[in-house]
């Protein structure tokens, strides 16, 4: 489809399509520029600020509910929309703020009439969703030079990653539903949402009215989540139930009043945290991504052979994989000792290793990528001119490396398991939230500096990161198939710290960060230099979550059983005494 990039073609697209994407994509955008509606800069005095604030929450919380509850309840938002323009006008709003306002209130008009289609005309959603979208690229516009483009730039993602979904009458609602789940911002998010973002956090805190439980909805709503706040879904749904059915006056009170009420609720049904997490159930790892698992003494290693009985097996596939090892060969025996380009020999033989001598041996994640870095390498000094630093590969080896590439695309074109992994079409995980390749980098270093990642481990990992671009792009392969290993890692991550007994690991955790002897365990042999034992390898995997809290919900992705599983290890890691990275 087109890419979408203005009020009409949005209204185009929207044309035949069920209200319930409508709804969908106009809280999004409203959602977006919320930190622009609750600024505390564009306000005069904290009344002001308050009221509104409480009124755009109530918006967004309750369109969010009428998009994600079995049972309808766009009532409860369209009623809200009448008391954000009562706000607005009430604090005489400069421009940013009244557009804001407004994109917001249009959201909420949007789910009502979602959700009640016999009571407004045709076309009313996409009309209300096309003016908050509308609304909220005015208020971007005049915070920041293009940041509107930023802004349609995700109502397009948006549109684009919906429309691929099934829109039957039966399916309609849940389509929207995977789509509020996914993070607001489909890339890096733009430097205008961060310092308004930021802003907004810190008005809260000044204000002490309660506004932080307000933040952790929305923080839940920046990087994706199935429930609206950090509950169990049969508990977030019994808030969801009393936020709409409080009426006008309750929530006209002081904000302070409003807070403290919420508050209460999660907190009344707030289970404890579990005296263990064995009741959990890890997702599984996606076999089309690298798969993790343990050596001997612990560490995280990529399991080798994960996935190699999906490979064909057929004499015809053999030959493939015999053509492109020996490819691989003449490649490396070309190019040996070449000055500019004798470092493919070592690409060359890491390939030569993730084939093995037979398709049988094959590691496939790691012949898809070592294969991805040699075709990279190859095509740059394909594409060398005069001014690069790059020279264009000897005849030989040009030649050696046209054959290798066509011996490669054939081993793997042929071979679906193979096919998929290389373009990255890996299933549900495509649309997930794009891994940030700093993020991955920067994990791995210190997942690897505390003997948590095996060399090998983050080796391939930095592989991965190299392959792809800085700014995470969904169309490209390099981006999904980082995101593919980040989203097994965290998998992987939840599956470990359910194994191993974390209270044991934070006693070896916390004697070897402050002596074995203090805490008596010197003599036991468990703590060594390295600290390579299972239980001590929890205590920093378990750290390293709790100072990369954001990076590993993004990693978890959009489904709510890995998010509900991120969210029960975190609660329970903050009972133990684990002393975050963050505070070090």
């Amino acid at each position: 489809m087109a890419a979408i990039t203005n009020p009409d073609e949005l209204r185009a697209w929207l044309e035949g399509k069920p209200a319930t994407w409508s709804a969908a994509i106009a809280l999004r955008v409203a959602l977006r520029i919320i930190p622009l509606a609750c600024n505390p800069a564009y306000f005069k005095n904290g009344t002001a600020h308050g009221r509104l604030t409480t009124a755009v929450f109530r918006c967004g919380a309750l369109s969010w509910v009428a998009g994600n509850s079995p049972t309808p309840y766009g009532a409860a938002a369209g009623r809200a929309s009448g008391a954000v323009d009562h706000a607005a006008r009430a604090v005489g709003a400069s421009r940013v703020l009244d557009a804001a306002a407004s994109a917001v209130a249009r959201a909420s008009l949007t789910a009502d009439a979602a959700n009640a289609p016999g009571a407004y005309p045709p076309r009313t959603a996409g009309n209300f969703a096309t003016d908050a979208a509308d609304y909220a690229a005015r208020a971007a516009w005049l915070t920041a030079f293009a940041a509107d483009a930023a802004l349609w730039d995700n109502i397009d993602g948006d549109c684009q990653f919906i429309g691929r979904l099934d829109f039957s009458e039966d399916a309609a609602r849940a389509s929207a539903q995977r789509l509020h789940a996914l993070p607001l911002w489909t890339n890096a998010q733009p430097t205008w949402f961060t310092e308004e973002y930021a802003a907004m956090r810190a008005g809260f805190t000044k204000a002490e009215q309660g506004f932080d439980l307000w933040l952790d909805w929305y923080d839940r709503r920046v990087r994706g989540g199935a429930t609206g706040f950090a509950l169990p879904p049969e508990q977030d749904a019994e808030i969801s139930r009393r936020l709409v059915a409080a009426d006008d006056e309750w929530w006209q009170r002081e904000p302070a009043l409003v807070n403290a009420d919420i508050q209460a609720w999660i907190d009344e049904l707030t289970p404890p945290p579990s005296a263990t997490l064995g009741d959990l159930s890890p997702e599984p790892q996606n076999p089309r991504s690298p798969v993790f698992g343990s050596s001997e003494d612990g560490k995280v290693v990529i399991i080798g052979h994960a996935g190699v009985e999906q490979l064909r097996r057929d004499d015809q596939a053999q030959v493939r994989h015999t053509a492109a090892r020996a490819m691989a060969l003449s490649l490396g025996a070309a190019l040996q000792g070449n000055n500019a380009a004798g470092y493919i020999t070592a690409l060359a033989d890491d390939y030569i290793a993730a084939l093995g001598a037979e398709v049988g041996d094959t590691n496939p994640s790691l012949a898809v990528l070592h294969g991805e870095r040699l075709r990279r390498a190859i095509a740059a000094h394909a594409a060398a001119g005069p001014a690069d630093d790059l020279v264009p590969l000897p005849t030989d080896g040009a030649r050696a490396a046209d054959s290798f590439v066509a011996a490669h695309n054939m081993m793997v074109g042929l071979d679906p398991f193979l096919d998929t992994m290389d373009r990255a079409t890996l299933g549900p995980d495509v649309a997930e939230p794009m891994a940030v390749p700093a993020d991955v980098r920067a994990v791995a270093a210190a997942l690897h500096d505390d003997g948590v990642l095996a060399d090998a481990t983050q080796a391939v990992m930095i592989e991965a990161v190299d392959l792809a671009p800085d700014v995470p792009d969904a169309a490209n392969r390099n981006s999904r198939f980082l995101t593919g290993l980040t989203a097994n890692f965290a998998r992987y991550a939840i599956e470990f710290l359910v194994t191993y007994p974390l209270e044991s690991a934070v006693v070896i955790g916390l004697g070897a960060l402050a002596g074995a002897a203090t805490v008596g365990l010197a003599a036991t042999g468990i703590i060594t230099g390295s600290v390579v034992s299972t239980t001590a390898i929890a205590y920093h995997l378990a750290r390293n979550i709790l100072a990369n809290e954001d990076v590993y919900r993004r990693w978890a992705g959009s489904s709510p059983a890995n998010q509900g599983n991120l969210d029960r290890i975190i609660a329970f890691l903050k009972t133990l005494p684990i002393k975050s990275l963050k505070h070090e």
